[in-house]
């Protein structure tokens, strides 16, 4: 049977998106984001899920440097509703734990009932569980089915701030065991593909690579930035398309490759999007 890492250990939202994306396998909790496409670079996993951005926290930056890390691409990405709730063995916790994504997300109900006790990171949502079944100071942000997994008491449902909080899931796999790459782009409809480069420091090199998706009329859905950690000053771009005609992104994918002031590029895939 194939395996799914997914980011550990039980109760988590990720845990929710593997069993929609890869149902037909044997979950793995793993550590962290890292751990997860290591597994799959190293063969240990046949498929990773991992969190790529949500909706009111935004990108997960683990997940990209990951990407740019590893030797997989993404093949499907799953857009998931996320409802928070928070759990306790005690009605007067004395701090807080969560991810970092979630902490964010319930921004404005922890100010309004938590305001004077801590909040702390960890790893995973259901870390966060894990760790408040056994330790009744602990209040855990998480998915209300870890409650019932962990024996905690649920004291509060739906905390997210914004009724419309999302979160996307990527699915990856090894790149030999896709069937897609940068030269065979041929869906338009329900697919997106994702690629990472960086441009030489000077005015206007943005601008360039940009331009050839103008000319092209491809649709550039998202764009941000990470540093890039081999070059000091210099920053990564991600870009989404989506919507595209299949032979003018070839083109312009291929062109943007190339560029002559283009210093790295990489294609990451090209991948059917749905929701659950």
């Amino acid at each position: 049977m194939e395996k799914t890492g997914y980011l550990g250990p039980k109760g988590t939202f990720t845990q929710q998106a593997a069993a929609i994306l890869a149902p037909q396998t044997e979950f793995v909790p793993l550590r962290d984001i890292k751990e997860i496409f290591d597994t799959v670079d190293n063969g240990l996993c046949n498929i990773g899920i991992a969190p790529i951005e949500n909706s009111t926290g935004g990108s997960v930056n683990a997940t990209l440097d990951a990407l740019l890390a590893s030797s997989v691409l993404i093949t499907e990405l799953l857009v998931m509703p996320i409802c928070h709730a928070i759990m306790s063995n005690s009605a007067a916790p004395q701090k807080v734990l969560a991810h970092p994504q979630a902490l964010a997300q319930c921004r404005e109900y922890l100010r309004e009932n938590f305001a004077n006790i801590p909040q702390i990171t960890c790893s995973s949502n259901g870390e966060a569980a894990a760790i408040a079944s056994k330790d009744s100071t602990v209040a855990a942000i998480a998915p209300i089915y870890a409650a019932k997994e962990y024996s905690l008491n649920i004291l509060g449902k739906n905390i997210q701030d914004s009724a419309v909080n999302s979160t996307s899931f990527i699915k990856v796999e090894k790149e030999e065991k896709s069937t897609k790459n940068d030269n065979t782009t041929s869906k338009t409809q329900n697919y997106r593909t994702t690629i990472a480069f960086s441009t030489e420091n000077r005015p206007g090199s943005l601008c360039k690579i940009l331009g050839i998706f103008d000319h092209y009329h491809i649709n550039m859905s998202k764009i941000l930035s990470r540093p890039n950690p081999a070059r000091l000053g210099e920053y990564i771009f991600f870009v989404d398309i989506e919507n595209y005609n299949a032979l003018d992104a070839k083109k312009s994918l291929n062109k943007i490759k190339h560029a002559d002031n283009i210093t790295m590029y990489k294609f990451l895939g090209e991948y059917p999007t749905k929701n659950p």
